[in-house]
């Protein structure tokens, strides 16, 4: 049986894609761009070949394009979890993830690769029934994570009705939705890739006024609301999913990425939980105090919202 990971931003997708990596297990991962979506395959032991589908513009075809080939690493020497978000306020990890342009906006022309993306269409930002097509190479996998367009999600809205046959396929999937019992760990983790420039951006368009945010701590400072408002997204994209899944009747199982053990995806290589958090050095008193500041932000924020769960059942 394959499973299909639920996970909104920063839920514990690359956790997981991480592991099945480490399994050499054939898995899938969405990272909400329009044009493809990613598949790892391992041909031989101890090789990935990491492949990006496209569909090619009118015509009911997916090509496949080669984004790189690699050696599966040792799990037992990557210890040091590799930051992967894009902004960073308590000890200024940073990642070549985005540096790199693994993620691109639509309306990046060179995609990834540099491929020339004037041959594909950004079919995944239109309807499910456009590109059924496509179902049998979006469900090759002992995994799918984060697939959120299947239930008719764009840029995390709801967008589409999704269709019978997407429907049908998961239900014969098991569907994990994640989630984090310890809300101030989970909350000061998302107040940390806050992305100050974004968020000035979005408060000079609802006010009016011209305004550049050096660091969250300039935003809280002006407005509470928009810290808020950065957290309660978090939020209301993952009750989003679940929403969908309880609307087509998808059974689902939770997980507590607190809690729960990550044996029940069957992976031989099971990676401890602590190997995707951000664990922070609480020896380094410039890093502690900052962390300490997210803290009092989340601890303000959970009290403000009422928020007793992230899941559906705490609204």
């Amino acid at each position: 049986m394959k499973f299909v990971y639920w996970g909104a931003v920063n839920s514990g997708s690359d956790h997981i894609n991480r592991m099945f990596e480490f399994n050499e297990r054939q898995h899938l991962y969405y990272i909400n761009a329009p044009y493809n979506f990613a598949k790892y395959i391992y041909p031989e032991p101890k090789k990935q070949e990491w492949y990006h589908y496209y569909k090619l513009r009118n015509e009911n075809k997916l090509v496949r394009v080669l984004h790189r080939t690699s050696r599966v690493k040792n799990p037992m020497k990557e210890r040091a979890y590799n930051y992967m978000e894009k902004h960073n306020f308590v000890d200024h990890r940073t990642t070549d993830f985005y540096k790199n342009k693994h993620v691109i906006d639509s309306s990046d022309r060179r995609g990834l690769n540099n491929v020339d993306l004037s041959n594909y269409e950004p079919f995944l930002n239109h309807a499910p029934n456009t590109w059924e097509f496509a179902l049998d190479d979006m469900f090759d996998g002992d995994i799918i994570v984060r697939p959120h367009h299947l239930l008719g999600f764009v840029n995390y809205e709801r967008k589409y009705i999704t269709t019978p046959k997407i429907i049908s396929l998961l239900k014969n999937t098991i569907n994990i939705v994640p989630y984090k019992e310890n809300i101030i760990d989970s909350m000061i983790s998302k107040l940390n890739m806050f992305d100050p420039p974004k968020q000035s951006k979005i408060y000079t368009k609802r006010t009016g006024r011209p305004v550049f945010f050096k660091t969250i701590i300039d935003a809280y400072k002006r407005d509470k609301e928009i810290v808020w408002n950065h957290l309660d997204e978090f939020t209301r994209q993952q009750r989003d999913i679940e929403q969908a899944l309880q609307d087509y009747n998808i059974p689902y199982d939770y997980m507590n990425l607190d809690d729960d053990d990550y044996s029940r995806f069957g992976c031989k290589i099971v990676m401890d939980k602590k190997w995707s958090h951000p664990n922070f050095d609480s020896d380094n008193p410039v890093v502690e105090h900052k962390r300490k500041m997210l803290e009092q932000m989340s601890s303000e924020y959970v009290t403000v919202r009422g928020l007793t769960d992230t899941r559906l059942s705490g609204r």
